[in-house]
């Protein structure tokens, strides 16, 4: 209703921010109705308008959540991708993620972890996220770890040990507790595992209060029993 009311064919110029945000409200009330016809178009018409990459950043998560809803876990997983690489986080392509690359990844994790003494009482001290370029990168992190569960599961140590590290550089927010999950199901095969498992725990108690995504309490619960 809202986006009948805008200017016609001016309104991107004239109403920008209007715009925007009616826009990402249809899209977003799309996603949650499960209505692929109407989430796409709506998206179409910020990705081709939006002027600047971080106006784009609510639509591209709204994007890569409809390519999974149609099955393209492998493009959604791509989409997300480019862009935490516009957000400096580079990753290996596909073709390139080998167990010996993986069994480097969680080497480098756990030397990273004893060369800064990661305990609880290390994360208990460590501040909110504020950076908004690194939030973004975890959340679209958060995306990629959830659709590699599926389809590209060799992800996971790159994705998750880099969500660690950004916690740790630059502070806890709600996406870490999925980077520490998906760290101890990562590490299950080995003795270092239960420290991750210690930390990620307390990181719940952080949150009590706090909505928890039932997404996150699955993989919890999928890596804690793969661990025990």
């Amino acid at each position: 209703m809202g986006i009948e009311l805008l200017e016609p064919r001016q309104h991107w110029l004239t109403q920008y921010q209007l715009s925007l945000d009616l826009y990402e409200m249809s899209a977003s009330v799309s996603c949650a109705r499960g209505d692929i016809s109407a989430m796409s178009p709506a998206l179409d018409h910020i990705l081709l308008n939006a002027r600047s990459f971080e106006d784009s950043l609510k639509a591209s998560s709204l994007l890569v959540k409809l390519l999974a809803a149609s099955s393209k876990m492998d493009d959604a997983i791509n989409n997300c991708i480019v862009i935490l690489q516009n957000l400096g986080e580079i990753f290996p392509a596909n073709s390139d993620v080998t167990l010996a690359g993986v069994s480097n990844e969680i080497s480098s994790v756990m030397q990273q972890t004893l060369a800064n003494n990661i305990t609880k009482e290390r994360f208990k001290l460590l501040p909110p996220m504020t950076n908004k370029t690194k939030i973004h990168a975890m959340k679209f992190l958060n995306l990629a770890c959830a659709y590699s569960l599926i389809s590209r599961p060799m992800m996971i140590p790159f994705l998750s040990s880099r969500m660690l590290k950004l916690t740790i550089d630059y502070g806890f927010c709600d996406d870490s507790i999925v980077g520490l999950a998906l760290l101890g199901y990562s590490l299950v095969s080995t003795s270092n595992a239960h420290p991750f498992w210690s930390i990620f725990c307390h990181s719940l108690q952080r949150l009590l209060g706090a909505p928890f995504s039932s997404r996150s309490k699955r993989i919890f619960a999928q890596a804690h029993t793969l661990s025990t």
